[in-house]
C-alpha cells in the first residue's frame, strides 16, 4: 500500500472510518486541515498489492471548515461503487 499519503498532517485522525468492498479501501480523517479528508484505495487483483486511487489524491477534502467530514465512511459495490461519508458537524453554526 501506498501508505505515504495516510498521516501525512498532524492531528489529521488518518483512519478515524475505514470501509472495505473488495477491491476498493476507503479512508477517513475527519480532522485534515480542518475540512476532512477521504482517500480510496483499490487492491490489484489477485495480489496484495494496494495503490492509492489517483483521483482521490490528496483526498477528496471537505469544503465546510470542521465539518467532520470523513469521521464515518460506507462503501458498496452492488451496481457499482458507491461511497457514502459522514459529516456529523456541517452547517453548525459556531458563535
Amino acid at each position: 500500500a501506498n501508505t505515504a499519503a495516510l498521516g501525512g498532517e498532524s492531528g489529521e485522525q488518518a483512519g478515524i472510518s475505514i470501509a472495505l468492498a473488495d477491491p476498493y479501501l476507503v479512508v477517513g480523517a475527519d480532522e485534515y486541515l480542518n475540512r476532512g479528508r477521504i482517500q480510496i484505495f483499490e487492491r490489484t487483483p489477485g495480489t496484495n498489492n494496494w495503490t492509492l486511487d489517483d483521483t482521490s489524491n490528496p483526498g477528496l477534502i471537505g469544503g465546510s471548515f470542521d465539518s467532520g467530514y470523513g469521521s464515518s465512511v460506507a462503501i458498496s459495490n452492488f451496481g457499482g461503487p458507491r461511497i457514502i461519508v459522514g459529516a456529523p458537524r456541517f452547517n453548525t453554526t459556531y458563535s
